[in-house]
């Protein structure tokens, strides 16, 4: 048991600090996402599952991924990164339920990653990934 804890522990620190990536996590090349009526290009991340609890963070505006998230069927959501935002909304506070588009299917922006690990940095957006 306290070997788990602290390969845990471990994992959390090496996701902390940018030294690896989620198991949950699998990443694709940086893609256009059409957003707010022009072309951005980011790092698309399909996640499995909610990636900022195990961090330790909460998303700065809106909310994490949630269960009904990746269920097939469900609309397709997205978390954008704190530099995805600014590059392509201005930083607008409004831009929780807004649609971006990557390879012409849309997905709600239901999150904003807060600058808090160096894992988060960056050009993203995590897609939640439908079972």
């Amino acid at each position: 048991m306290r070997t788990c804890v602290i390969i845990s522990v471990l994992c959390v620190v090496a996701m902390w600090c940018g030294c690896a990536k989620s198991a949950s996590e699998e990443k694709s090349p940086e893609v256009a996402v059409l957003a707010d009526g022009k072309s951005t290009p980011a790092e698309v991340i399909q996640s499995m599952a909610s990636f900022l609890q195990p961090l330790g963070v909460r998303p700065s505006l809106g909310r994490d991924f949630v269960a009904e998230d990746l269920r097939k069927g469900s609309p397709g959501v997205a978390i954008i990164s704190s530099k995805f935002w600014a590059d392509a909304f201005a930083s607008r506070p409004d831009v929780i339920g807004a649609k971006i588009q990557i390879a012409n299917r849309d997905f709600v922006i239901v999150g904003i990653a807060p600058l808090k690990a160096p894992s988060l940095e960056g050009r993203k957006v995590w897609l939640a990934q439908q079972n």
